[in-house]
């Protein structure tokens, strides 16, 4: 029975021993386990770079691990933006415009305002005159002189002088329902053609005479008495007169067109032809002078004359007045009579917006208009 024990405290031995020999391998086999990871666990996070078996080098950094927060420090940009070691000779191209000049998202309707950008001048105003005609149809002749009358419904008639004559002639104009003279006008008799006076009276009866200068006064040649119906009160003061002479060819008709370009309106051309008249003349006392002392007896202005001197008297500035808005077709009187504390004086009448208005271009150069007018004639 002993040895039945012994027997069973022997096996007993045995299998503590070998439990304990299993327990020893199982903590060897941890110990190593743990360790094994806490080397993976410090290349992952140094990023240090091993071999493998075949020699090649890998990195051991794996995909869903956190990176470093802070990017490591290195001498070299990266790769996708490189930093220029120079300032470049151009800036950058973008797909987007500096955003001190937005680019539009359409095209502009209209191009873009600058201050060098200048618009292009108005196109000369067109000239429009109405020329004068003597067809012979309704004349009057006698010692070498004609009046031809055939237009005297369009406020005109025309008279030629004699070859024969070289002195001054006085041309009257008289009409019934005045009881006086409307125009008295003296002209060289030979001027090779015929000279245009009007008809400032409207309809009615009228009287021509035309007379030659001599020693103790004027000798009459012709007189001639017609009836006329005036189709238009402003009709006598659209053409070229004695007084307001001027052709296609006349300076005052292309300065006329040039000071009324981008005009829309006769209004609009009679105040820049006003404007343009007293910005080119000036007053001429010489010339007053002379007239006041009879230097100038029977003195005529001419426009084209008076533009190219520069100056003149109130006659002077009435006639290129005329002159350059006649050949507008904008009717214009050069009147002649009484103006306040000026005495004898020329302006002129423009008719436009359904009326006449006075405008006196040579007052309004020297600063004010007259305080009144008093009318003695029309050409």
């Amino acid at each position: 029975m002993f040895s039945e024990k012994l027997k069973n405290g022997r096996w007993l031995s045995i299998c503590a021993l070998a439990v304990l020999s299993a327990l020893i391998f199982m903590f060897l086999g941890c110990k190593k386990n743990i360790d094994e990871n806490s080397i993976e666990s410090n290349k992952i996070g140094t990023g240090e770079v091993f071999s493998t078996d075949d020699g090649e080098t890998t990195s051991k950094r794996r995909p869903g691990v956190q990176e470093p927060t802070e990017p490591p420090t290195t001498t070299r940009p990266p790769a996708t933006t490189p930093e220029p070691t120079e300032p470049p000779t151009q800036p950058p191209t973008t797909t987007q415009p500096p955003a001190t000049t937005p680019e539009p998202t359409e095209p502009p309707t209209q191009p873009p305002t600058t201050v060098t950008q200048t618009n292009p001048p108005a196109p000369p105003a067109p000239i429009k005159i109405s020329t004068p005609t003597a067809p012979g149809t309704a004349t009057a002749s006698k010692n070498g002189y004609i009046v031809d009358y055939s237009n005297a419904s369009q406020g005109y008639i025309m008279v030629k002088g004699s070859d024969s004559y070289s002195g001054v002639i006085a041309v009257q104009i008289y009409k019934d329902s005045t009881g006086g003279t409307l125009l008295t006008q003296y002209v060289a008799a030979n001027t090779g053609g015929y000279i245009t006076f009007p008809l400032t009276g409207g309809s009615g009866k009228y009287s021509v005479r035309v007379m030659e200068q001599r020693t103790n006064g004027y000798s009459p040649q012709l007189t001639k008495d017609f009836d006329v119906s005036i189709s238009s009160e402003t009709s006598p003061y659209i053409y070229p007169t004695y007084l307001v002479d001027f052709s296609s060819s006349s300076l005052a008709v292309s300065a006329a067109s040039q000071a009324c370009a981008g005009c829309n309106t006769d209004e609009e051309k009679v105040l820049a032809v006003k404007n343009y008249v007293m910005a080119v003349l000036e007053y001429d006392y010489s010339k007053k002078a002379d007239v006041e002392a009879g230097n100038l007896k029977f003195y005529t202005p001419n426009a084209d004359s008076v533009l190219s001197a520069g100056k003149g008297i109130c006659y002077d500035y009435s006639a290129l007045f005329a002159a350059m808005l006649r050949c507008q077709g904008i009717p214009v009187r050069l009147v002649k009579g009484y103006a306040g504390n000026i005495g004898y004086h020329a302006w002129n009448e423009a008719y436009y917006n359904g009326g006449w208005h006075t405008i006196d271009c040579t007052c309004e150069d020297g600063g004010s208009m007259a305080s009144s007018y008093t009318v003695t004639s029309y050409d």
